[in-house]
């Protein structure tokens, strides 16, 4: 190798360095902003005892009959929870293959698709999809305001007869997994988180004590519409947090790899430097044997 060559290389070495500092602030910063968000992540815990003792009403009123508890239509619908954010990409990936493997499944399907990036993906793959604004930040409650009306309106008209959430769960900050979340209809393990329904041991309302106004149908379907709400909210939450925590496990790898790159660049470079400077050496010396041959044959 050649001056020029130990050049290039001395140049490379400067812009691996800058792009590990910014790949090692990125990374940094990701972690700081989990680590705000895991703190200030609202939990439901308060308001779902307060609706699980609202539900203790459930068998008696009888309200099976009720949109929220029983569709007709058979046409489901899935919401993919997709991230515009960069160092996502696989992430993106396995939540949009398993939506697009649904609606091939079930062509009825209809897929909604939060993200432009989810969106773009969907499209190359053939799959139509309603498109929505991704999450962002600061992530308040009136995130859930364009897509709960939305998939209501959708499930009340009998458009779809369910709406399953497609996301990805923090289950903490080094492990994510791919979830799915039915959130219509209404079933009582969702308020309960128990598979057989049951609402366990609650206190139960004295009869002919409760003052129920304007009518008993319209709050529970009013209540079950607040759950659904809160219930987007809670998933959103669940998404961001695995997508903060993924992107900085993403920056980490880059990082170490480009680190492992930049140690075989240097060990490059100082072999090239050595080359040329052992060049130099011979030149120097062959130069002063010439130098000393050339007096020895004047004299």
């Amino acid at each position: 190798m050649g001056k020029a060559a130990v050049t290039r290389l001395r140049d490379t070495l400067k812009d691996e360095l800058k792009l590990l500092n910014t790949l090692n602030v990125l990374k940094q910063i990701a972690i700081a902003e989990y680590q705000y968000l895991d703190s200030e992540r609202r939990q439901a815990s308060a308001f779902l005892r307060v609706l699980r003792t609202f539900f203790r009403f459930y068998h008696e009123i009888r309200l099976e009959d009720s949109l929220f508890v029983r569709n007709p239509c058979q046409d489901p619908a899935v919401v993919v929870l997709t991230s515009d954010e960069g160092f996502t990409g696989n992430l993106n990936a396995q939540i949009i293959d398993r939506a697009a493997r649904r609606h091939d499944e079930n062509p009825a399907t209809q897929v909604v698709v939060l993200g432009r990036r989810g969106a773009l993906r969907l499209a190359e793959l053939g799959v139509p999809a309603v498109e929505f604004e991704g999450i962002g930040l600061p992530l308040g409650y009136s995130a859930v305001s364009p897509l709960k009306p939305f998939l209501l309106d959708q499930y009340l008209n009998q458009k779809i007869g369910s709406a399953t959430i497609i996301y990805a769960r923090c289950q903490s900050f080094t492990r994510q997994t791919l979830e799915e979340s039915r959130v219509l209809p209404f079933h009582e393990a969702d308020i309960t988180g128990a598979d057989d329904g049951s609402l366990g041991e609650m206190p139960v309302a004295p009869r002919g004590l409760t003052i129920i106004e304007p009518d008993i149908r319209k709050i529970v379907d009013y209540t079950i519409a607040l759950w659904f709400g809160r219930r987007l909210y809670e998933l959103f939450w669940e998404s961001k947090l695995s997508e903060v925590a993924n992107r900085s496990i993403e920056l980490s790898e880059r990082h170490e790899r480009l680190s492992r790159q930049r140690g075989r660049t240097l060990s490059r470079y100082f072999r090239a430097s050595h080359e040329v400077i052992d060049a130099g050496i011979r030149e120097v010396f062959a130069s002063h044997a010439q130098g000393l041959r050339t007096r020895e044959e004047e004299e």
